[in-house]
């Protein structure tokens, strides 16, 4: 089996959202090792960008512990079924 190089038809945009499905422990661990790399990273503008980072991420947790618990839920129940099908 040989390997094939891949050249992507889509051009590349490094501000393209993406929803990516993580668990709470995955997210933990990116924000501990973001958090220690920042501490030694000598590039100026990384502050500004792991800021952002940790927005997004502790924001997502946030919102899951601030819902209403039967909102929760139904989520769940959505998710279920639609896994299901």
């Amino acid at each position: 089996m040989s390997k094939k190089s891949f050249i992507p038809d889509v051009h590349e945009d490094l501000n393209r959202l993406h929803n990516v499905t993580l668990t709470e422990g995955q997210i933990s661990i990116i924000l501990y090792i973001l958090e220690a790399y920042n501490d030694t990273s000598n590039d100026p503008d990384l502050p500004q960008e792991l800021d952002n980072i940790f927005e997004q991420l502790e924001g997502v947790v946030d919102k899951f512990y601030t819902q209403d618990p039967q909102q929760v839920t139904l989520n769940q129940l959505k998710s279920i079924k639609g896994n299901l099908l």
